[in-house]
């Protein structure tokens, strides 16, 4: 079997690259290099020709999406051996002398993940830009979400001639123009701690309703929310559910859909309260206020207004493996959840949840029983 070497050839300067790389140049005559190919003509030589080749790639091999590429298209095809070089992000780290082992590592290169979510529970993000995110545009992106506060650095063209590195605020950084390959480093030290519960008083509600905390902390579990979740919570109100999911899908967006004026009032000021900076509140009644969104994961249905099938039919025409959740108080609204779920053979699990906290009267403590509420978890491919 050939051999193909990916190596990284560090961040500019061709002193920056290892012994090693310059080893396998003299083993391996044929090369291919990021710098000078575009992937097509890489992709194609690989495919074409199998033959004992060295890679060349910017930065380190290890964090480098044309490796991650390469290694799931050729292996078994080629025997691969991976090399290390010297990344961007620690160049750019050694030149603002800060450390980033307690950093989150993240690469746009080419990529649509946004960088808000990952921003917004982190203290400490680095991340690769190039392809449709360039520096400035993450920047700008930053700035639209509420953080345009932030010290933001930007190393361009590190290690080469015409190297640049640039701090400033998110929003001054977002009227610079960068090139391609630039890192950033993002600092956020009041950024919160996605894995912490919030308790109801915690949140500000007025006279809107809000799912209590128990049944909220149950539901949400229920639910099974992943980090890369896209996600919509339907009848937001306080926006309490939607903050905590955005949370638990915190390199996601997640979208609060809400159609009265005073819940939506109170649906954004908690948002900022708790750093839910990944989360966009949709004004509007659902279903038709849904037709826009990206295609969910994972939906929590609060509140319908009477619409709950239109919803989930609107939910599965997106994504017929989507999970969705919702909370019955009333037994109208079980009723017409088991209803659908018969008529349309869906999967369902329901659990009925009836809490009690403690409350001092007196001399006594005594429980207070809260109102029963129906969790159903709908599913319309069930899963093993």
């Amino acid at each position: 079997m050939k051999r193909l070497v990916l190596a990284g050839m560090g961040p500019g300067d061709p002193a920056y690259a290892t012994q090693r790389v310059e080893e396998w140049k003299k083993l391996l005559p044929r090369r291919l290099t990021t710098r000078e190919m575009p992937l097509k003509e890489i992709l194609a030589a690989l495919e074409s020709y199998h033959e004992d080749t060295l890679v060349l790639l910017s930065g380190d091999s290890g964090f480098h999406s044309l490796a991650k590429l390469l290694v799931e298209r050729f292996q078994g095809v080629y025997k691969i051996t991976l090399e290390p070089g010297i990344s961007s992000v620690s160049a750019l780290a050694a030149k603002m002398g800060v450390r980033y082992d307690d950093a989150y590592l993240l690469s746009l290169h080419g990529k649509e993940t946004a960088i808000v979510p990952v921003v917004a529970y982190h203290q400490k993000v680095f991340a690769l830009t190039g392809g449709t995110q360039k520096a400035h545009e993450v920047c700008r992106s930053l700035q639209e979400a509420g953080l345009g506060a932030l010290r933001v650095s930007v190393g361009e063209a590190l290690c080469c001639p015409g190297e640049r590195v640039v701090s400033g605020t998110a929003q001054e950084l977002a009227k610079e123009r960068f090139l391609d390959l630039s890192v950033l480093l993002v600092e956020h030290p009041e950024a919160v701690d996605p894995h912490r519960p919030l308790a109801d008083s915690e949140f500000l509600r007025a006279q809107v309703p809000m799912t209590k905390q128990e049944v909220r902390w149950l539901s949400l579990q229920i639910l099974g929310v992943l980090p890369s979740d896209v996600v919509w919570d339907v009848g937001a109100g306080t926006g309490s559910v939607s903050v905590e999911l955005a949370r638990r899908a915190f390199q996601r967006i997640v979208y609060a859909v809400e159609m009265k004026e005073d819940a939506l009032a109170l649906c954004r000021q908690n948002r900022i309260r708790h750093g839910a900076y990944n989360l966009t509140v949709v004004a509007g009644e659902a279903p038709g206020a849904l037709q826009d969104l990206p295609s969910p994961d994972k939906v929590f249905i609060g509140g319908t207004k009477g619409g709950m099938s239109e919803i989930l039919d609107t939910v599965w025409a997106k994504n017929p493996a989507c999970v969705v959740v919702l909370n019955a108080v009333s037994l109208q609204s079980l009723e017409e959840g088991i209803g659908y779920c018969r008529r349309h053979g869906i999967h369902l699990e329901a659990t009925l949840v009836q809490a009690a906290r403690s409350r001092t009267l007196g001399a006594y403590d005594l429980m207070m029983g809260q109102n029963p509420v129906y969790i159903l978890r709908l599913q319309k491919e069930a899963t093993s």
